[in-house]
């Protein structure tokens, strides 16, 4: 499944404190200058929170607060579906798990 790029406003991804001890300037400065070039950048991948707000899923915090410093209200991202692959593994577990630990019966004895 390819993951499809929309954009969200940018006061909806919320950015952790580690996130935000971690950025390095030069790196924020790079992708600003590249913004300010009429670059495209990498969408950022986000994941979505049961409130409707996203978090930022690993890499992607430079671009974000490259974007924010030139003011930008919407950005590109694409959405992680954390929940459906965990969903899956638990369906695809359960499905290849012994009879006897997923409560079916056995007819041997």
């Amino acid at each position: 499944m390819k993951a499809t790029t929309e954009f969200i406003p940018i006061c909806q991804i919320r950015v952790s404190e580690k996130q935000k001890r971690r950025v390095s300037r030069d790196k924020v400065e790079r992708h600003r200058r590249r913004l300010e070039d009429g670059a495209e950048l990498m969408a950022i991948e986000v994941n979505r929170l049961a409130d409707g707000t996203y978090v930022i899923a690993g890499n992607g915090r430079h671009r974000y607060f490259a974007y924010l410093e030139l003011g930008f209200t919407m950005i590109p991202v694409t959405t992680k579906t954390k929940e459906l692959k965990l969903l899956l593994d638990r369906f695809f577990r359960k499905l290849l798990a012994p009879p006897h630990s997923r409560g079916g019966f056995s007819l041997s004895s």
